[in-house]
């Protein structure tokens, strides 16, 4: 009698032990399932990211080759080493570029162009913009209308402002002059200043990084 009235009095404990491990069972399960589902939504997650830059890269690099100077266009351009350029351009004597809003078909034909300008094929001796070769990626890039005078003392400047030269910039201690060609044949200042025994360089314009 003393073991029924036990195991009679146990019953309700041993539904309630069942009950608390039946929720723990399905919690698990729950758990479960969400992290198996987690780890199949990451790798498709990097998968798009992966693919979005590849596809972004190969714009990049489709853009790139459309602005690129065929060879064969390449080698009719008259290029001069002598002129002093930003690092890694070269000067070319038979090109031009056109602000767009001012071409004339009588100017030219137009070889190449970008969001700015028209780049025709022109005489040596032009009074357009200048242009410059990037020797890296055959682009064409104008030419600046400053002319800046590398290690140009106090009395350097002095001398090149008292000969009639604009100043558009000066750097005391780096010695760094520039001067504003303000609309005058940008070559024409260079030539003159080079002469003088000064160390000129004309400046290539090229658009901020991420732009293209």
């Amino acid at each position: 009698m003393k073991i029924i009235k036990t195991t009679l009095w146990c019953l309700p404990l041993l539904f309630v032990f069942y009950g608390l491990n039946k929720e723990e069972i399905k919690v698990e399960r729950k758990v479960a399932s969400m992290q198996t589902q987690q780890q199949k939504q990451v790798p498709q997650k990097i998968v798009q990211a992966k693919t979005m830059r590849i596809f972004r890269g190969q714009a990049s690099v489709d853009k790139f080759l459309i602005t690129r100077i065929p060879q064969s266009i390449e080698n009719t351009f008259q290029k001069n080493f002598a002129i002093k350029l930003t690092r890694g351009h070269v000067f070319l004597k038979n090109v031009a570029a056109i602000p767009k809003e001012k071409y004339d078909p009588t100017l030219g034909e137009i070889m190449h162009k970008d969001d700015l300008y028209f780049y025709i094929k022109t005489k040596a001796d032009h009074s357009h913009i200048p242009v410059a070769l990037m020797t890296s990626t055959n682009r064409l890039y104008p030419i600046s209308s400053i002319v800046h005078v590398k290690g140009a003392s106090e009395s350097d400047r002095r001398e090149i402002l008292n000969s009639g030269f604009t100043q558009y910039y000066y750097h005391a201690p780096l010695k760094f002059l520039s001067i504003d060609s303000q609309g005058e044949n940008v070559l024409k200042i260079y030539s003159e200043l080079e002469k003088k025994g000064y160390k000129v360089e004309l400046e290539v314009l090229k658009p901020m990084p991420g732009a293209l």
